[in-house]
């Protein structure tokens, strides 16, 4: 999507896009302070379209993102590897910031939809117990 006609408009999507609060981002650009009004603005499908253009052209320009994407990876595996609850969250931090990073590629892979097992209860405690707390 080439930049909005309106000078404001792309103001506001340029603001929104470096990471600024709507209230922010719209004083940024011009507008008054009415909540009302600055959230429609914010929310037209124009601005959110624009400012997510220039977002990923950003990361693009910035540099390649799968060594970070790899590295991502690596350190998911290895809080999963230990096995605690604030590892597993670690885990899936890593994991979640991956996957935005990895939409932002051009071309980006989709990556095959792996559905877990269903176990039973005796399956699930036999293979999860060790990680009980008694």
């Amino acid at each position: 999507m080439p930049t909005i006609q309106n000078p404001r408009l792309e103001a506001l999507a340029q603001g929104l896009a470096r990471g600024l609060g709507v209230q922010e981002a719209t004083r940024e650009a011009g507008y008054s302070r009415q909540y009302g009004v600055t959230r429609r603005r914010a929310e037209r499908e124009d601005v959110l379209v624009r400012a997510a253009e220039i977002q990923r052209q950003a990361a693009l320009d910035a540099r390649d993102l799968t060594p970070i994407i790899e590295m991502l990876t690596d350190l998911a595996a290895a809080s999963r590897e230990l096995g605690t609850a604030a590892a597993m969250t670690a885990a899936k931090s890593a994991l979640a910031e991956a996957g935005r990073l990895r939409g932002l590629l051009p071309h980006a892979p989709t990556a095959p939809i792996i559905r877990p097992p269903v176990l039973s209860d005796e399956q699930w405690a036999k293979q999860w117990a060790h990680l009980s707390r008694d």
